[in-house]
């Protein structure tokens, strides 16, 4: 007597088969009616979902895996609207770039990274659009702008400081990546990016003249505060400003004027060796000055002063413009002699 389940060819393979429960059927086959029963509404359940054919079956499954997951993994079918994190995210801190030409950070194995030496690095290597990087300098080199390649804020060089930070997010194009920010390491992000500096005795070592900011990097307004200057010399010497690019500041080539309104009628005088903050005739020797000068950057290293201060008994002020042989790095407060001791005042500077 035959037994489905055998192995005879014709049954269902002996390796699923048991003989527990046997039922002779009218045409006196043995069956394991227990197991046949729900091994066949198993098979009917796959072939209802997946197809008869185990041929065809196989190449469908692969034809769905490739049409809705990808053949190269990016499983274009999982788009969820959002999504929750329950934990923290930690982000790898790659190995150290050292500056070059070109600097590969988007092939860098991490998020964070830090560039080392002081080499001109003039772009980042090609990679897919968004791809974020937050890079750290460790010296001072020459980082290029360029509109095509490496768009800086500003749209010019940015001279890097060690310990700057960076981010960075690739645009897609050839070498394109973009600056999204830019942190000094000297700066104090508060109102705005403002710096401040410490407050300057404008009387220390009896100066004619102290230097008010120096070493400035990328800035394009310096905010000057005032408090009681005065100086001990004759009249008719206006406080002044001078400001300079690197090679040192310069002394003439200014336009503008100083002015001063009070008990007797409205006063101006022009002057071109640097920024009067008051008119030179109105000043006189027993006046203590207060107020804020202004510099503004106006492009092509043209910069714009406006002040406005209080003596005694005037209202008093200045205003004028200045173009640099090169970007400002330094200012300094004077007088229009040249030669008055300063014996009184300070002097607070915030730039951005």
């Amino acid at each position: 007597m035959a037994r489905l389940g055998d192995g005879g060819g014709s049954g269902y393979p002996a390796v699923i088969d048991t003989t527990t429960t046997e039922i002779n059927d009218p045409g006196g086959t043995l069956i394991d009616a227990d197991k046949i029963n729900d091994l066949a509404d198993g098979i009917i359940k796959i072939q209802g979902e997946l197809g008869i054919d185990p041929a065809g079956t196989l190449a469908t499954v692969l034809a769905r895996m490739a049409v809705e997951h990808g053949t190269n993994g990016t499983h274009s079918d999982i788009t969820p609207n959002s999504i929750v994190l329950a934990g923290k995210i930690d982000h790898v801190k790659a190995g150290d770039l050292a500056s070059a030409t070109t600097v590969n950070v988007g092939a860098a194995n991490g998020l964070i990274m830090d560039i080392t030496g002081t080499t001109q690095i003039d772009q980042f290597d090609d990679v897919a659009a968004g791809i974020m990087r937050i890079l750290r300098f460790d010296g001072a080199l020459t980082w290029t702008h360029s509109a095509t390649e490496t768009v800086l804020p500003g749209s010019t060089d940015i001279t890097t400081v060690a310990g700057d930070i960076a981010i960075v997010i690739s645009e897609g194009s050839t070498n394109a990546w973009r600056c999204v920010s830019y942190l000094r390491n000297t700066v104090i992000p508060i109102n705005n990016g403002w710096t401040f500096f410490a407050s300057i005795d404008l009387t220390s070592g009896s100066p004619t003249a102290v230097s008010l900011v120096s070493s400035l990097v990328d800035v394009h307004e310096v905010e000057i505060n005032i408090e009681l200057w005065s100086s001990t010399a004759a009249a008719n010497q206006a406080p002044m400003i001078q400001i300079g690019p690197t090679a040192g500041l310069e002394v003439t080539g200014y336009s503008g004027s100083g002015f001063s309104h009070g008990t007797q009628p409205f006063d101006k005088d022009d002057n071109s060796a640097g920024f009067f903050l008051n008119s030179q005739s109105e000043q006189d020797a027993a006046d203590v000055w207060s107020g804020t000068a202004i510099l503004r950057h106006m492009g092509s290293n043209i910069w714009s002063m406006q002040a406005q201060g209080l003596t005694v008994d005037h209202a008093v002020g200045g205003f004028g413009l200045k173009t640099l042989a090169g970007a400002l790095t330094q200012a300094t407060l004077t007088t229009s002699g040249g030669s008055n001791t300063f014996d009184g005042g300070t002097a607070l500077v915030r730039v951005r």
